[in-house]
């Protein structure tokens, strides 16, 4: 007597296609970061490194960008010059260094055509960046921001 095999009443799933694959490779890769951003270092410093513009190089830049910026990070920026007030602080959620590229805080800084020094703090844990910059502003409204000092110490 010969032994019958069952068959599935559930339809067989057609492969995973490349572009499946490479969606599926991304989210694992970002959940992998994510998972270790607490227990590593390196990871840390990288993530801090991004958010302050200051990648090692393009490569370790992009690979971050699917991953969410992080809200438990502390960005803290200070501002000096004739158009802030006497020294100007203030929090914000993530990338500190995009605030100064908004139009109305741009205009605001910016309008007078003087130099603005600012200093931009991250935290995360025991990991610190500080990096001091210089906005100078340019014909057409514009503005060229230039690195004067980095470091790991506070403002």
């Amino acid at each position: 007597m010969a032994r019958s095999n069952r068959l599935s009443s559930r339809p067989e799933s057609p492969p995973l296609d490349l572009a499946t694959k490479a969606m599926i490779a991304v989210v694992l890769g970002v959940t992998a970061w994510l998972m270790a951003l607490p227990l590593s270092s390196s990871i840390q410093q990288a993530t801090l490194a991004r958010f302050h513009l200051r990648s090692s190089n393009f490569l370790c830049w992009a690979m971050q960008q699917p991953i969410p910026a992080m809200y438990s990070f502390e960005n803290r920026y200070w501002l000096n010059g004739p158009q802030a007030t006497a020294e100007e602080s203030s929090l914000v959620n993530h990338f500190p260094l995009r605030f100064l590229t908004f139009g109305d805080t741009r205009y605001r800084l910016l309008h007078q055509h003087q130099p603005l020094d600012l200093v931009v703090r991250s935290r995360y844990r025991n990991q610190q960046l500080t990096t001091v910059c210089r906005a100078t502003p340019e014909p057409g409204g514009g503005f060229r921001l230039t690195k004067t000092n980095a470091s790991g110490e506070t403002p």
